[in-house]
């Protein structure tokens, strides 16, 4: 198995240096403070999903105070490449009972040391073959910032730019494949139209081709749709 881990070296300086101004760490507190109070009181009202929500805006605030994760931060272009080459994800209830494969040690220490500097932890595999790819999510209440913390293979790791390429052949095999299935079916139909249209009597040929000439271009519409999707997503992709 090939296991890569992304821990970042700090320098003992930045370990050292502040992270959050005094005036933000002030307005944490006060979150914290404040979500926490109305978390009890929704609590003790029976409000449950109320107490939730307070409590999910106090971790919020507490994620701000603690210190930048050491793991690379993954961009909104990257994750969604991630999320395209690796469909289920494990998280929550569903990340401890995950069983799709064993988790080497280097991960699950990871876990371990870590978890604290995250609002969840999530796990991302294939749908058949086992390279999965673990997660670290700080939910901070505006937005959510995801690292990247670990990956492991079961033979080869590939580099980012593979999976790139990987994505790119899934979406155009996926996307193609219907258009292509709708085409050869109305094209089926449509082109024995157009021909008949030129042996019938003056009235009824010109019915028969527009008819024909109408469901061929509705067989190529899907396509040509799935075909501009493609160059969206493709770029999409290669900017990540």
């Amino acid at each position: 198995m090939e296991v890569q881990t992304y821990v970042q070296e700090i320098a003992e300086e930045a370990k050292q240096e502040d992270s959050i101004s005094f005036a933000d760490r002030l307005v944490a507190e006060s979150a914290i403070a404040y979500h926490g109070e109305m978390a009890i009181l929704a609590g003790k009202a029976g409000l449950t999903e109320q107490a939730k929500q307070h409590q999910k805006l106090a971790r919020a605030a507490e994620i701000e105070l603690l210190p930048p994760p050491p793991f690379p931060e993954v961009t909104e272009s990257q994750l969604k490449v991630w999320h395209r080459f690796l469909p289920t994800s494990y998280t929550g209830k569903s990340l401890m009972s995950y069983g799709y494969d064993l988790v080497p040690p280097d991960a699950l220490e990871i876990i371990s040391k870590h978890q604290s500097l995250f609002t969840d932890l999530e796990i991302r595999a294939p749908e058949k073959k086992t390279d999965p790819v673990l997660f670290g999510i700080r939910d901070l209440g505006d937005k959510k910032v995801t690292y990247l913390l670990a990956r492991w293979s079961e033979s080869r790791l590939i580099s980012f730019e593979e999976v790139k390429k990987e994505v790119i052949k899934a979406v155009g095999r996926g996307k193609l494949c219907l258009p292509a299935v709708f085409g050869s079916i109305f094209g089926c139909v449509g082109i024995p139209l157009i021909i008949a249209g030129f042996f019938r009597p003056l009235g009824a040929n010109f019915g028969m081709i527009f008819a024909g000439t109408f469901v061929m271009l509705a067989s190529l519409s899907p396509g040509v749709y799935a075909i501009m999707e493609i160059r969206e997503v493709r770029a999409e992709i290669a900017s990540a």
